[in-house]
């Protein structure tokens, strides 16, 4: 029950942060590029939920592989998942903190 109720948890944290992140990382871009850094936004987000997928599940399957315990291959896991938690932490906490508008050239005279 404890394990439903964490994997419920985490689901909803990540309903919650998503739309977030998507009003993030597209605030400062000028409207008529909106269309295609949505699209671009969604292909990269899809890619990488593929890939963590990949990743997690071939640790899983691994260990299972290897040992045969199924708790030691969650928790092996589990440890691959929290890494991959804390990488991306960091990374949002390296964007920027203020949005910068578009550059404009001037023309000397």
């Amino acid at each position: 029950m404890l394990l439903f109720t964490l994997q419920a948890l985490y689901g909803l944290g990540n309903g919650f942060v998503l739309p977030s992140l998507l009003n993030i990382t597209l605030r400062s871009l000028p409207p008529q590029f909106a269309g295609a850094a949505a699209g671009i936004y969604s292909t990269v987000q899809q890619t990488s939920s593929a890939l963590g997928i990949c990743l997690i599940g071939g640790v899983f399957y691994y260990f299972i592989g290897l040992t045969k315990n199924v708790q030691l291959a969650y928790h092996y896991g589990l440890i691959i998942h929290i890494g991959c938690l804390i990488i991306l932490s960091i990374l949002l906490l390296c964007l920027p903190k203020t949005v910068q508008g578009p550059k404009t050239a001037t023309v000397a005279e």
